[in-house]
């Protein structure tokens, strides 16, 4: 879950990921993480700032739109695997005016992510 690589395979917003820094996930590691925009991709830089591997990494990205912080949590309930994903996103500036017009966007988003995430692991929602 650390490495960000693996974000094209479960979330249908990720259009391409390249490691810019560091050998998979973990401290130091960075990646440009292409998404879905209604004007095409957009390039985002994720630098990971906290890795507890394979508990626990949050990773940055900053636009001159918004920001995102994203927390990536793994632990283990009654002999099963639980994976929590928590995105903030946050829009930069003036622009914050806008975050709860946009935060039914972005649910959307979380959404499709969170299929995608559930295929590729088989799990069940929680």
């Amino acid at each position: 879950m650390t490495d960000l690589r693996n974000f094209e395979h479960w979330d249908p917003g990720v259009q391409a990921v390249t490691q810019v820094d560091g050998d998979g996930g973990g401290p130091g590691a960075s990646f440009d993480v292409v998404v879905d925009t209604p004007r095409g991709g957009l390039t985002l830089r994720y630098i990971t700032i906290y890795c507890d591997s394979p508990r626990k990494a949050i990773v940055e990205a900053k636009s001159r739109m918004f920001t995102s912080i994203d927390q990536i949590e793994v632990s283990e309930d009654s002999g099963s695997t639980v994976v929590t994903y928590d995105a903030k996103l946050d829009l930069n500036g003036p622009l914050r005016l806008f975050d709860l017009a946009l935060r039914p966007v972005f649910d959307r988003i979380g959404k499709r992510a969170n299929t995608g995430l559930l295929r590729v692991l088989d799990g069940q929602p929680a």
